[in-house]
C-alpha cells in the first residue's frame, strides 16, 4: 500500500511496508518531490520504530539522513518551524509510544510549514493498535487513514517497480 498526497503547503509518502522505503530512490524524483528540494535529495530525519534506521530497507544507505531513535529529537517538539528550517523531509516509523505533542509537531510541519513527510506504518501483526493509533494521530488530520486490513495477497515477493509520474503542472 502506496500513496502520495499534498496536504495543505507539505506533501507526504504514506505505505504500510517500510521495506519500501528507500526503494524509491531511482531515476524518479519521488525523493525530491516529497522534501521539495529541487533536483537535489532531501536533508531526511527519521524517528520511530527501529526500521526507520535501515534495518531490512537499506536506508542506511541514503546519504543524508539523520536517524534520531524512537522520539523526536527534543528540541523539535513543539517547535515546526525548527523542524521544517533543518530537514527538507521526515520518515516516522510508527511506535506506539510516540508521544501526541511529538505527533502534533509533526502535522504542524507538513500543514504549516511545507515539510515533506514519509508516513511508514506496517503489516498487521507487526504492530499493533497502539502504533495504528499513533499512525492515524498524523493521517487523519492529513486526509488519510491507516487500517487494520487483511488484503489477502497471496504469493508476493517484495519485488516492486517505481515508474516516474509527470511533472506537477
Amino acid at each position: 500500500i502506496y500513496a502520495l498526497d499534498d496536504p495543505g503547503s507539505g506533501r507526504v509518502i504514506y505505505t504500510a511496508d517500510t521495506n519500501l522505503l528507500y526503494n524509491e530512490i531511482t531515476d524518479c524524483p519521488l525523493w525530491e518531490w516529497l522534501g521539495q528540494s529541487g533536483d537535489q535529495l532531501p536533508n531526511v530525519l527519521s524517528f520511530g520504530r527501529y526500521l526507520c534506521n535501515g534495518l531490512g530497507n537499506n536506508l542506511g544507505n541514503y546519504p543524508s539522513l539523520t536517524y534520531a531513535g524512537d522520539n523526536l529529537p527534543p528540541q523539535y517538539i513543539n517547535d515546526p518551524a525548527a523542524l521544517a528550517a533543518d530537514y527538507d523531509a521526515v520518515i516516522y516509523c510508527t511506535l506506539a509510544a510516540s508521544s501526541d505533542a511529538e505527533l502534533q509537531t509533526i502535522v504542524d510541519y507538513v500543514l504549516d510549514h511545507g515539510g515533506g513527510l514519509y508516513l511508514a506504518s506496517e503489516y498487521w501483526g507487526f504492530i499493533n493498535q497502539g502504533d495504528l493509533d499513533a499512525v492515524n494521530t498524523i493521517a487523519t488530520p492529513l486526509g488519510a487513514e491507516f487500517q487494520a486490513t487483511n488484503l489477502d495477497w497471496g504469493q508476493a515477493n517484495g519485488d516492486i517497480a517505481f515508474e516516474c509520474f509527470a511533472p506537477a503542472q
